[in-house]
């Protein structure tokens, strides 16, 4: 957790790798879902006050099928994570971790308060838990996180003009580098300096110019039109993160700037009867600092 490579005020703080992510990983910050039942319904927004102050709550929450939580109540049941789902900020243009659904639906149950019967852990404990996040995409150490919020962010504003670069423009400009680098490979031996050059131009401007519908102009601009460059993209971590080099930190700047949040871990609480609770993942010396919260 460290200062958002973001320039927005109300995105102060933001999440880091801390170690490469390869697509499909899991990060290693399981959180509990605390669901809030029908609270976000109009009844509840009856005066100004109420409403600007629940606007902004429910801005902090997310929707029920990123939890699983879907029919928890009568109109809408919105869960609030604490952990990565509330520091992990939003990004127009890139999007490298999403909800690990699988590891909610195919959660235990574990019942630990019986129906009708008093019990001391009565509105401590929620059956939302096993919340974790993987990533979507190749994550070098010291990237910042950005989860997948969703196509109600994304506020699809498709134009004919193209005067607009989106996250997918992103994604399948690095497609088509790995097309193009794969051609390189295979026929390198067998071309001049100035065939790449030519063989580069035809793929972006013919091959791309028809297979690449509305968006191939703005795909095109993404890939260098050096044919030199087109390796040292692949390597950065592809064309977001080589035209955006400051969402990634050197580790030197992460231990100066930023603190550690993943020195805990949820299991099955030792005491009877108590549900989760906290674990050491490492050691920690008395007076260290175990975790922050948001």
């Amino acid at each position: 957790l460290g200062p958002s490579s973001l320039a927005a005020k109300s995105m102060k703080y933001g999440l880091f790798a801390g170690v490469d992510f390869k697509v499909g990983d899991i990060i290693p910050s399981v959180e509990l879902g605390i669901p809030f039942v029908d609270f976000f319904v109009e009844s509840n927004k009856n005066s100004e006050y109420n409403k600007g102050m629940l606007d902004y709550l429910e801005n902090q929450m997310w929707t029920a099928d990123f939890a699983a939580s879907k029919f928890e109540g009568n109109v809408s049941t919105s869960p609030y994570f604490p952990g990565v789902g509330a520091l992990g900020n939003y990004h127009a243009l890139v999007s490298n971790v999403d909800w690990q659904l699988a590891s909610t639906l195919l959660r235990e149950r574990e019942d630990i308060t019986e129906p009708g019967v008093p019990h001391l852990s009565r509105g401590a404990i929620t059956s939302i838990y096993n919340v974790t996040m993987k990533a979507t995409q190749p994550i070098p150490a010291g990237m910042e996180l950005f989860p997948n919020f969703g196509d109600m962010w994304d506020k699809d504003e498709a134009t004919p003009f193209q005067d607009k670069i989106d996250r997918k423009d992103f994604a399948e400009a690095d497609q088509v580098l790995d097309r193009i680098i794969d051609f390189y490979d295979r026929f390198e031996a067998e071309m001049s300096d100035k065939l790449k050059e030519d063989m580069l131009d035809f793929m972006l401007d013919k091959i791309l110019g028809s297979a690449g519908g509305k968006r191939a102009a703005t795909i095109k601009s993404l890939i260098p039109e050096n044919y030199k460059k087109l390796k040292a993209v692949k390597e950065a971590g592809g064309t977001y993160l080589y035209r955006n080099k400051n969402v990634l930190k050197k580790e030197k700047w992460l231990k100066k700037n930023a603190v550690c949040v993943d020195v805990m871990y949820p299991a099955k609480s030792t005491i009877p009867e108590a549900g989760y609770g906290a674990f050491a993942s490492k050691d920690i010396a008395a007076g260290e600092t175990i975790s922050v919260i948001p």
